[in-house]
């Protein structure tokens, strides 16, 4: 599946448009710096997924410039909201970010050993770019 083709909500489409989804929230838990610019043009209504959606609204509520933001605590946040089973749990946050950081390794190569931060910090923000500007595209579920 090309996350980057755009498509109707058909069941083809919705594949790619959760693949998106979690791609972009996995490269946004790397990279939470990145959710200001994001946020501008993505709102939580691009999710389908309604796990994911409380995902990035999470993300984005918790998103302080003096603060982290990071999968523990993510993690915690929506355990105090008391929704971490309803998205999946941390093994799903685990999931996302295992598959963001992966895809990330691939591509980085033999650099990813100077560290994921070094070698494809970079990376990531285009890719984040990348998720937010197709995401953006589609439109909220059910736009043709």
């Amino acid at each position: 599946m090309d996350p980057s083709r755009p498509c109707a909500d058909d069941d083809n489409g919705a594949a790619r448009r959760a693949q998106l989804e979690r791609r972009l929230l996995g490269c946004l838990i790397l990279r939470p710096d990145q959710l200001p610019i994001v946020s501008e043009y993505v709102t939580a209504a691009h999710f389908a997924d309604a796990a994911n959606r409380r995902i990035y609204t999470t993300l984005v509520r918790m998103h302080d410039p003096q603060e982290p933001v990071d999968l523990v605590l993510l993690r915690d946040r929506l355990i105090l909201e008391g929704c971490l089973s309803d998205v999946g749990g941390a093994a799903y946050l685990i999931r996302l970010f295992e598959q963001a950081d992966r895809a990330f390794q691939d591509v980085a190569g033999a650099d990813y050993a100077r560290g994921p931060h070094e070698a494809s910090s970079a990376k990531v923000v285009a890719e984040v770019g990348r998720c937010a500007r197709l995401l953006r595209d589609l439109g909220p579920p059910g736009y043709s």
